[in-house]
Protein backbone atom coordinates (compact mmCIF):
# COMPACT_ATOMS: atom_id res chain seq x y z
CA UNK A 1 0.00 0.00 0.00
CA UNK A 2 1.63 3.56 -0.98
CA UNK A 3 1.15 6.72 1.01
CA UNK A 4 1.17 10.08 -0.46
CA UNK A 5 0.89 13.55 1.55
CA UNK A 6 -2.37 15.04 0.87
CA UNK A 7 -2.11 18.24 3.42
CA UNK A 8 0.14 20.07 5.72
CA UNK A 9 -0.65 22.78 8.23
CA UNK A 10 1.92 23.31 10.97
CA UNK A 11 3.17 20.27 12.23
CA UNK A 12 0.18 18.41 11.32
CA UNK A 13 0.90 15.83 8.14
CA UNK A 14 -2.13 14.19 6.71
CA UNK A 15 -1.04 10.87 4.65
CA UNK A 16 -3.79 9.42 2.19
CA UNK A 17 -3.39 6.28 0.54
CA UNK A 18 -3.55 6.08 -3.57
CA UNK A 19 -6.76 5.21 -3.65
CA UNK A 20 -7.65 7.67 -0.50
CA UNK A 21 -9.62 4.83 1.32
CA UNK A 22 -7.74 5.41 4.22
CA UNK A 23 -6.12 8.68 6.20
CA UNK A 24 -3.34 8.90 8.13
CA UNK A 25 -2.56 11.94 10.43
CA UNK A 26 0.88 12.38 12.11
CA UNK A 27 2.55 15.42 14.49
CA UNK A 28 5.85 16.22 13.82
CA UNK A 29 8.41 18.44 13.89
CA UNK A 30 8.85 18.43 10.11
CA UNK A 31 8.80 16.35 7.35
CA UNK A 32 11.46 13.84 7.85
CA UNK A 33 10.28 13.32 11.12
CA UNK A 34 6.64 12.77 9.77
CA UNK A 35 7.30 10.10 7.00
CA UNK A 36 9.97 8.42 9.71
CA UNK A 37 6.79 8.35 11.69
CA UNK A 38 4.98 6.30 9.15
CA UNK A 39 7.79 3.90 8.02
CA UNK A 40 7.74 3.20 11.69
CA UNK A 41 4.22 2.36 12.02
CA UNK A 42 4.09 -0.07 9.02
CA UNK A 43 7.33 -1.41 10.24
CA UNK A 44 5.40 -2.58 13.21
CA UNK A 45 2.27 -3.52 11.83
CA UNK A 46 0.14 -0.80 13.06
CA UNK A 47 -3.85 -1.51 13.71
CA UNK A 48 -6.12 0.57 12.96
CA UNK A 49 -9.11 0.77 15.55
CA UNK A 50 -12.39 2.54 14.52
CA UNK A 51 -14.30 3.30 17.95
CA UNK A 52 -18.19 3.97 17.07
CA UNK A 53 -17.42 6.56 19.59
CA UNK A 54 -16.27 8.80 17.28
CA UNK A 55 -19.81 9.12 15.16
CA UNK A 56 -21.99 9.79 17.97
Amino acid sequence: MKWHLSNMIGNQFVFMTEANSMELTIYARNMDQAVEKVKGLLREGAKVEISSDWFE
